[in-house]
């Protein structure tokens, strides 16, 4: 990770967390930002951010990640809080083959509500448990191919750096896609002196 003694300018990028009840969107955030990983954590009723900085072609980043609700009943509230959004990141549980099900789910209510020219990405999570997988690879690299995002398998509780990487990666391709819009575009995509790593509320694993 590139280092940057002075920055006038942060320049913010919107990233959301999608994905059913129970993938681990919380516990991947949480140690995003180097949180220790929490097997207790609750289900997520509302959302919430977290701020992570990123410093790439001597450019500070400041990366929104929001967590959203993936439980059924709480789910209308997450339309409140896509807006704006320039990355989205799908996440399954790795064992539970439901939860990818449910990705068509998550892929379209994006597609409705965001159009389709945003940065994707898919997550695989608890490869920790791989010897109780459900969902094969495979099918997985397949899908997020067929949906034109980028793909990672993940494990929030033994190897958090693959998902920063991973996000870094979509931060990467979000710059490459929109240099234009970043170089010239201010208010709402620049902001001074943000506080680093600032955690909202308290969402779920």
């Amino acid at each position: 990770m590139e280092e940057l003694d002075e920055v006038d300018d942060t320049i913010e990028v919107k990233a959301i967390l999608i994905g059913g009840h129970y993938v681990g969107k919380t516990s991947l955030i949480n140690v995003t930002i180097g949180l220790k990983f929490d097997t207790n954590l609750k289900p997520t009723i509302t959302s919430s951010y977290v701020e992570k900085e990123f410093i790439i072609n001597q450019k500070k980043y400041l990366v929104k990640l929001w967590d959203t609700a993936g439980m059924e009943r709480y789910r209308t509230l997450n339309k409140l809080f896509y807006k704006n959004a320039d990355i989205v990141i799908f996440v399954y549980d790795i064992t539970r083959k439901d939860s990818f099900d449910e990705l068509n789910f998550w892929t379209s209510e994006i597609k409705k509500e965001l159009g389709e020219n945003l940065i994707l990405g898919l997550a695989g999570n608890k490869t920790d448990l791989v010897e109780i997988e459900e969902v094969d690879e495979s099918i997985a690299r397949d899908y997020a191919k067929n949906i034109k995002a980028e793909f990672k398998l993940v494990s929030a509780k033994e190897n958090p750096d693959i998902f920063i990487s991973f996000l870094n990666e979509m931060l990467i391709k979000y710059i490459n896609k929109n240099q234009s819009i970043i170089t010239n575009r201010k208010g709402n995509n620049i902001k001074i002196n943000m506080d680093r790593n600032k955690k909202e509320n308290k969402g779920c694993c």
